[in-house]
């Protein structure tokens, strides 16, 4: 038998973390209140009866909606239409959001899109059919329910489905003293505290508000104040890039 050796003590070294913020700015360039570079595109995908293309810089999506078309069930309560909502994402993007398993996050991701449609929709204008909403996020890096949530309405507008309001929405982390306006991965790793809105900015009607973390009273006013601001101005993206793309075949057959 060999003999045996001792050897030191295992140490970790630990891994130097780069401050939040940098005379005022973020790792990025940004400041605390500032979004990514957003880009948004609706008409994307021809098949579909409308579509949309979201990125908040890094984090990419697509939406694809399709009817109305007869539903394969219905309600023997309500006549109203059926909103389907499905979220799926990449396996290269889901593998960018590690602390994740890949179903777990598609299946919240589809409950949030869900209850934050819900409200905008109006599905009785489309009696005992069913209007289907496929989002994939082809890559992730922070922020991607907003992204989500914003590329689904532009995708349903475009589509010609009637709705109550537009939906956008955002997102704001609690780093330390700072709340930061659209978070990537990195700074929601660091976040003890997490803020979603979905709102529809035009009647300030809120669809979806979540927390989590500890939060003082101030702070989140403070953090509703950021995101009702930012679903704002995303609201006026989307309303542009809808009356520069041509009508999809629904709004040109309900002529419209």
């Amino acid at each position: 038998m060999a003999a045996l050796e001792t050897y030191s003590p295992f140490t970790t070294q630990e891994t130097a973390v780069a401050p939040l913020l940098s005379k005022g700015k973020r790792q990025d360039e940004r400041f605390p209140e500032e979004f990514r570079q957003i880009f948004i595109k609706t008409g994307t995908v021809s098949s579909a009866a409308g579509s949309a293309y979201v990125e908040f810089k890094d984090t990419k999506v697509m939406c694809s909606v399709f009817g109305p078309r007869k539903a394969l069930r219905t309600n023997a309560v309500s006549a109203d239409g059926q909103l389907n909502c499905d979220v799926r994402f990449a396996t290269f993007a889901a593998a960018q959001r590690q602390r994740f398993v890949q179903g777990t996050l598609e299946r919240d991701c589809t409950t949030l899109l869900q209850n934050a449609l819900e409200g905008a929709v109006i599905r009785e204008s489309f009696p005992k059919a069913s209007v289907d909403v496929q989002v994939l996020v082809l890559e992730a890096n922070g922020g991607e329910a907003p992204a989500i949530i914003t590329c689904a309405s532009a995708a349903l507008a475009h589509a010609g489905i009637q709705m109550r309001d537009l939906v956008t929405a955002c997102s704001a982390a609690h780093v330390g003293e700072e709340l930061l306006l659209d978070p990537t991965d990195g700074e929601e790793r660091r976040a003890e505290g997490a803020f979603f809105l979905a709102l529809m900015p035009q009647s300030n009607e809120v669809t979806h508000l979540s927390l989590t973390g500890e939060w003082t009273p101030q702070s989140m006013a403070e953090a509703m104040e950021l995101c009702t601001d930012g679903c704002v101005g995303l609201d006026s993206l989307v309303r542009d890039c809808l009356r520069a793309t041509p009508p999809s075949r629904n709004t040109k057959a309900k002529g419209t």
